[in-house]
């Protein structure tokens, strides 16, 4: 059977706390895009958008939980692009 053409399929992995999983969901998916991980502290919300931010400086607490979400990396190339001129 003859499916067609492949494309590839980019995913980049997003840590949520367990204490931010509610947060997370209420974000649309171009607010998603911009997400490393996003971290509940007490009653303050911490969005980390850099990965080369420590999470250590951002409020990651003893015990943390992640949650691991996959989502389409649509910035891929321009990520690639920026690393390859570092």
């Amino acid at each position: 059977m003859d499916i067609g053409g492949s494309s590839l399929f980019r995913i980049k992995w997003v840590m949520v706390d367990q204490k931010a999983d509610q947060d997370w969901k209420t974000l649309n998916r171009r607010q998603q895009d911009e997400i490393v991980s996003i971290i509940r502290n007490g009653s303050k919300l911490v969005i980390v958008d850099n990965e080369f931010d420590k999470l250590i400086e951002k409020g990651v607490y003893n015990d943390i939980k992640f949650y691991l979400y996959a989502i389409e990396d649509d910035q891929y190339e321009d990520r690639m692009v920026f690393y390859s001129n570092i």
